[in-house]
């Protein structure tokens, strides 16, 4: 097995466990691979909007973070082949930033994933408090206008031009639905909106994963959603599995 979205000590929202830990808890698990892809530092001008300013890694940690990786690659050298990447994430309007740090830091993280977590300068997954406060200020309360507009972002990021080193597989691609007991959108029309958008990963030669850590999130789910797996399958984009351990 191989899980290729495995996050560090080095993610401040994380458990704070030590990198080597989690690291045996996947081989435990039964990975051969492990992949961390911990949060990348976030663009110049680009405030962290998370309440606790714990979205992403700073980038004094960034060869940090690399370095105890690399160390753990060797030590379980036989045992587990570990990679190191990182989960960058796509922000509308700063994309040249973006590019920037990829082309400068890039082709050091062989095994990157593109995420989506912001709209309009709000987290989308922080909480559900925040959720409302986004759907509120942004979509005046039109819950299908706030999922259609997050797609919208997701096959902008798909087709951006991000360079060489621009990660080629997308992260929890419905995150958007992290609320939904909360703040129902009905399935069907839900899944709709995510699979409209699947040609623009497969014309962007991007793949998505099929990450199980939306199971111990609100939506009890994995991300996507069996039907956008199915249409993703159907479409030929490229599958990978992610524990998106913290």
């Amino acid at each position: 097995m191989h899980d290729r979205h495995v996050h560090s000590v080095f993610c401040l929202h994380g458990s704070g466990r030590r990198t080597e830990d989690i690291l045996l808890e996947r081989i435990e698990a039964g990975a051969s691979r492990v992949t961390f892809t911990e949060h990348a530092p976030l663009p110049p001008g680009f405030d962290d909007p998370s309440p606790l300013r714990d979205s992403s890694m700073a980038m004094e940690k960034l060869m940090e973070y690399r370095a105890e990786i690399l160390e753990l690659r060797a030590r379980y050298a036989g045992k587990c082949d570990v990679r190191c990447g990182l989960e960058v994430d796509y922000i509308e309007g700063y994309e040249e930033p973006i590019r920037q740090f990829l082309d400068q830091y890039g082709e050091l993280f062989e095994d990157s994933l593109l995420s989506v977590h912001f709209l309009h300068g709000s987290c989308v997954d922080f909480s559900p408090e925040e959720f409302e406060r986004l759907l509120s200020e942004q979509y005046q309360g039109d819950l299908e206008a706030l999922y259609r507009d997050y797609y919208r972002v997701v096959a902008l990021a798909a087709r951006w031009d991000g360079g060489a080193h621009k990660p080629r597989r997308f992260g929890h691609l419905d995150l958007v639905k992290k609320f939904r007991d909360q703040f129902p959108l009905e399935s069907d029309k839900a899944n709709a909106l995510a699979i409209a958008i699947l040609p623009d990963i497969a014309a962007g030669g991007m793949g998505i994963e099929v990450n199980t850590g939306g199971l111990k999130k609100p939506c009890r789910e994995i991300y996507p959603a069996q039907p956008v797996l199915e249409a993703a399958k159907a479409l030929g984009i490229a599958l990978s599995y992610g524990s998106d351990t913290h």
